[in-house]
């Protein structure tokens, strides 16, 4: 009886073990790293992108952390450390593609290996080519080496006729023959810039969401409407139009230098 027991137990402490490691397995960071690392390919298939961040800006060595992106869109708080940060994605295609960014900092975009555009210091950079069937993957490396920085990127495919959004949230302020305009930021990432019209025709294209135009005649009222125009020229629709009459609003001055002359 005592031997049947006994030769059981090795048994039980083994399927012990089985159902322990098995439950491990299920906790998330405690499976296998090399297994539980994503891919490019992995990524792909969920339409996101593998995001692999480094420390330093060589791409060397291995990642800090590795895992997948739905887009490529961050900002981060001012560091006094350098990192960098590679995102990559792997797909079947076919034709003209346009890999785009604006970054502060510094990001270099690649297709298939290839360097086709680098943005910095927040301005917008693209590069196209034109794909044979098969895989390809595109890829943006980022670097920022001091202070806060911010990164957005996409691809397109080419040419590119979605026009951007219209703008929202215009504002007008009447002053002395002057009218300040103003209006929420373009969440378009390749904006060029915005179109004012005054009455329904041009007065100026602008790259900040706000513009004061001035010679105006005072009594007048004055229609604007704003139009978001993107890099390869795409125009959104006018945004609604709003009113302001400019009046002279600053009383003059007190006369001075007053004499009395008494007289008979």
């Amino acid at each position: 009886m005592n031997n049947a027991v006994q030769s059981r137990r090795p048994l039980a402490l083994l399927l012990a073990l089985v159902l322990v490691a098995g439950a491990l397995a299920l906790v998330p960071g405690l499976a296998d790293p090399a297994s539980a690392a994503p891919t490019a390919s992995k990524c792909a298939k969920s339409g996101r992108w593998l995001a692999q961040y480094y420390k330093g800006t060589a791409f060397k060595g291995k990642p800090v952390a590795t895992r997948c992106e739905k887009r490529i869109a961050a900002s981060y708080p001012a560091r006094r450390k350098p990192f960098s940060v590679r995102w990559t994605t792997t797909k079947k295609m076919k034709g003209a593609y346009e890999l785009r960014a604006r970054a502060t900092g510094k990001a270099v975009l690649r297709i298939d290996g290839r360097t086709v555009a680098t943005s910095k210091k927040g301005r917008y950079a693209a590069g196209k080519r034109t794909l044979r069937r098969g895989k390809h993957t595109f890829e943006v490396r980022y670097v920022k080496r001091s202070g806060a920085g911010s990164v957005r990127a996409e691809y397109v495919k080419a040419p590119d006729r979605k026009a951007p959004a219209a703008p929202t949230g215009v504002r007008a302020v009447a002053g002395d023959r002057a009218v300040a305009l103003s209006w929420k930021a373009s969440s378009s990432l390749d904006l060029r810039g915005y179109r004012i019209l005054r009455n329904g025709r041009f007065v100026r294209e602008v790259t900040t969401p706000r513009f004061t135009d001035t010679r105006l005649t005072n009594g007048t009222t004055y229609a604007y409407t704003v139009v978001a125009v993107d890099h390869r020229g795409n125009a959104s629709r006018r945004s609604t139009t709003v009113r302001a009459t400019p009046r002279d609003k600053v009383a003059p001055k007190a006369p001075a230098g007053l004499t009395a002359v008494a007289g008979d």
